[in-house]
This record gives C-alpha cells, sequence and structure tokens, in this order.
C-alpha cells in the first residue's frame, strides 16, 4: 500500500504511534492529543514538534479501515 505518497509531515508511522499514544493516555480528542504534543517526551517519540488539529483530522478521515484490521490480525497472531 502507497500510505504516504503525498504525505510531508504525518506520516502513516506517526500517526500510529500518536493513536497508539491517544489510546493508552485515554486521550478524549483530537484537540487533547494535538496539546500533548508539547511534551518533550511524545515529541521525541514521534519525532513530530507540532501538528494542527485539521491535520489529523484529514488523516484520521483519509486512513484505510484495512490498515487497522491488518494491524490487529498481526498482532493477534502475535500473541496465540
Amino acid at each position: 500500500m502507497k500510505l504516504d505518497r503525498y504525505t510531508k509531515k504525518l506520516t502513516t508511522d506517526i500517526f500510529l504511534k500518536l493513536l497508539l499514544f491517544a489510546q493508552l493516555q485515554e486521550i478524549e480528542s483530537l484537540h487533547v492529543l494535538g496539546d500533548s504534543l508539547f511534551e518533550d517526551q511524545l515529541q521525541i517519540g514521534v519525532d513530530l514538534d507540532s501538528i494542527s488539529i485539521s491535520q489529523l483530522s484529514r488523516r484520521l478521515n483519509g486512513m484505510n479501515p484495512d490498515i487497522f484490521q491488518l494491524l490487529f490480525l498481526d498482532l493477534v497472531l502475535k500473541f496465540i
């Protein structure tokens, strides 16, 4: 899959890391997730210093759901 064809800043890898962080930290909105990027550890972990809410929203809306299914199935297979 060509997931990052026109992506400059918010690659699939970075976006999935942000979603994982949001899930683990129980972050309830994209606004709070965007604000979380002010934390130094998160900036280092995802190699991103800031991102707009609109970029996060566009990326989330543009993600192919098959990616999440493949990721989930891959994780399940590792624990079987």
